[in-house]
Parts: structure tokens; sequence; C-alpha cells
């Protein structure tokens, strides 16, 4: 979904041609950081302004629901999650992926342990091991994993929900790209009041 949207942005509102290349979140964040990578599209931090531009507006918002494993002895409380001090409060460790910037700042940085994958693949697996008691992640995202590795009878998810979260438009400050913000802002501005943004992510929503 992430590259059919900035495909649109950059193929076909300004002209430029892109070479598309798939990470694993941190090493993408990696290589925007060091410049070997122009553009990538994450969630704003701290840490990731340090070294790239954000656009003024998000690409996609979404919000992150509380995944379990079947079975939880704790399934009845985690269905009543509402704070991060709730998850403190029932003991609860979560697992997330190592490039996820978001959990660091809102949820670990609160005080919660957290477990780290590489991949968002190993993480519904280590759900669905019992290895941890939470994910908080994108239905987006998960559902089509959970679906992929015949999970759904291992791992439930909750209507607890976290969020929204705003996805933006990442440029790395070394780039060719940076001085064309303004234009790159232009383009999304365009295309999230023509509808477009919000065309091309219902095509996913129902993975």
């Amino acid at each position: 979904m992430f590259i059919e949207i900035v495909e649109e942005i950059f193929a076909k509102e300004l002209g430029n041609k892109l070479v598309i290349e798939q990470y694993p979140w941190k090493r993408a964040q990696q290589n925007v950081k060091e410049g070997n990578a122009d553009i990538t599209v994450s969630v704003p931090t701290s840490e990731r302004l340090e070294y790239a531009f954000m656009s003024d507006k998000p690409i996609l918002k979404m919000y992150l629901n509380v995944y379990t494993y079947a079975g939880h002895p704790k399934l009845k409380e985690i269905r009543e999650i509402q704070t991060v001090q709730d998850i403190i409060a029932l003991k609860l460790k979560p697992v997330t992926n190592l490039g996820n910037g978001w959990h660091k700042e809102n949820i670990e940085n609160a005080g919660v342990t957290t477990s780290y994958v590489q991949g968002d693949e190993n993480l519904v697996q280590f759900l669905a091991l019992k290895r941890a008691d939470i994910m908080i992640d994108a239905p987006l995202f998960m559902n089509h994993l959970i679906n992929e590795y015949k999970l759904g009878s291992k791992i439930v998810k909750t209507d607890v929900l976290f969020g929204p979260i705003n996805f933006h438009l990442l440029v790395s400050k070394n780039s060719r790209y940076a001085e064309l913000m303004p234009k790159i802002n232009k383009a999304i501005d365009k295309l999230a009041k023509n509808g477009k943004l919000e065309q091309m992510a219902s095509k996913y929503s129902h993975l």
C-alpha cells in the first residue's frame, strides 16, 4: 500500500522515477538516516526528525488494536485496557518489531518492558507461541499476516484501540529530494483533497 501511495506522489504527481526497495522497519530507517535511501514512510519521532524532513500532512492515519494469544489467562482484563497504565498494572509484556518507534516512545518509554523481534512475520509467530502477552499493531498489516500464517485460532484481536497514529512521508536530509519538500507537500495535499489517498487505503482495509 505504501508503495502505491509513494509512486502516486513521486511518479505520477512529480514525474520522478523511483527505485523501490523493501526492508525491515529498522533497516529502512537506518538507510534513510545514512543517506543510502531517499524516502521512507513511517511515524515521525524525535529521533527520525533529526535526519529526515516529514511531510506536512500524513499520507495515512490508522488506529492500532491490542492482540493477545488465544486462551490468555487475563483475556477479560486485556479486553478492558484503556491506557498504558492498565498494561503496567496487569504486568503484561508486549512484543513489537525493532523499527517500531511509536511503540518505543509511547509504550516502552512509559515503563512497559517490551520484547523486540526482527520483522512483522516474526511478530505474529512470537505472540502465537505465547512468548509475549500482547502486541499493539495495525489490523491493516497484522490481519493479513495472521491469515497468511494460519494463526487465526491462536491470536485474538481485541477491540482495544490506541492511536490514531499518523504515517508521514519522510525524506532524508541528505537526499536530492529534500529541496522538493514544498512540491511533495502540495502533491500530498492534492491527493488528500481529491480523495485519492483515502481511495488507495480503502483497497487494503479488508485484509
